[in-house]
């Protein structure tokens, strides 16, 4: 024996057509809604990056060096703080002044970075973009320590007359324990649509 289902008029139908397409169109709104309040949950949590630059200068109180070796040292200071900051790049960049046939070796926390060779008074300003060894020096105590050694013919003195840092950073992308109250007000402002929408739809 056959079995037939329930069967409505045309206009019956179109009816029912209309009701499951509006129901269609709530649940995409309610999936919608779901998805700008996760961002928006996501973004009160997590802070963003910001870039910085970082500058020390060192003018010593009168030109050196002589010949042997002589040490000198940067600081960031307070304005680096090692678990914030991120150091992405650093140079450092030297002022010299001395004689034709001087030969003026550069270390940066005991690496060769450098060597001069010639009329050193020719090369007024130097860059040397420092390595990851010295980054991570940077990074673990904000300090840069370099010598720089005198030798060859010549005249006796090689003048340092400034020496500069330049550091390129930015801040650490952390997880907030706690979203800012503009966030949470965001929040309970979309968690009370989404109960608006839903009793719609009942």
């Amino acid at each position: 024996m056959l079995s037939m289902g329930r069967i409505f008029p045309p206009g019956r139908q179109r009816l029912l057509g209309l009701g499951q397409a509006r129901e269609n169109v709530e649940k995409n709104k309610m999936k919608t809604a779901s998805k700008i309040l996760s961002g928006a949950v996501l973004a009160g949590f997590i802070s963003v990056a910001n870039a910085f630059p970082i500058t020390d200068i060192y003018t010593p109180a009168s030109g050196s060096a002589s010949l042997g070796t002589h040490t000198y040292q940067h600081s960031l200071g307070t304005a680096f703080e090692p678990l914030i900051h991120e150091i992405m790049s650093a140079t450092l960049t030297l002022t010299l002044t001395g004689p034709e046939g001087a030969i003026l070796m550069v270390e940066v926390d005991g690496v060769t970075a450098s060597e001069f060779n010639g009329k050193i008074n020719e090369i007024p300003s130097a860059g040397i973009d420092l390595g990851s060894l010295s980054l991570s020096f940077l990074q673990s105590g904000g300090l840069l320590e370099f010598t720089l050694t005198r030798s060859g013919a010549g005249q006796s003195q090689v003048a340092l007359t400034q020496s500069m840092l330049t550091v390129q950073g930015q801040t650490r992308q952390e997880v907030s324990p706690v979203p800012e109250p503009a966030t949470l007000a965001l929040i309970g402002m979309g968690l009370f649509g989404l109960g608006a929408m839903r009793r719609r739809m009942l």
